[in-house]
């Protein structure tokens, strides 16, 4: 639609279509019907695939303080001792302080940071102060309830 309203036509040089002719055009809309498909059946089967891990009580992915992957069993987590920790540590603040914002201030001020820790591919996170979000995040996380979420 951009193209069209600029007059921009597309010549491929590998592939034999050309939108500056009636051909070139019927042939790139049903590529772009073909992909459209794709990307809606790759939604489709992901989104199934996430729903029956959860189903079946298997974690999807993604870093949670206080736990880590099982090497084991694929899917399950394992309480991590230090985070589980720190995680006990700021329900019990925001009990006694009321917000997130004075928990936050706090776990500064005592100097406890995010723990560090390696992701799949090998990248460092964490070992960083305590933000706000951060805290209010593992305030609102379910998990901690014992509900598996994607």
């Amino acid at each position: 639609e951009l193209f069209d309203r600029h007059n921009v036509d597309v010549i491929c040089l590998r592939q034999k279509f050309d939108t500056s002719t009636p051909n070139g055009k019927a042939m790139l809309r049903s590529m772009m019907v073909f992909a459209e498909l794709e990307r809606d059946m790759t939604a489709e089967r992901t989104f199934s695939t996430l729903l029956d891990r959860e189903d079946r009580g298997c974690w999807n992915g993604g870093h949670v303080l206080g736990y880590v992957s099982d090497p084991e069993e694929r899917g399950k987590l394992l309480i991590d001792g230090e985070g589980a920790g720190i995680v006990r540590r700021i329900f019990n603040l925001f009990e006694e302080l009321g917000s997130a914002g004075a928990v936050t201030r706090k776990l500064n001020d005592l100097g406890v940071r995010y723990p560090a820790y390696e992701t799949r591919s090998g990248r460092g996170r964490g070992g960083k102060p305590f933000v706000k979000q951060k805290v209010i995040g593992i305030l609102r996380n379910r998990i901690y309830l014992g509900e598996i979420r994607w």
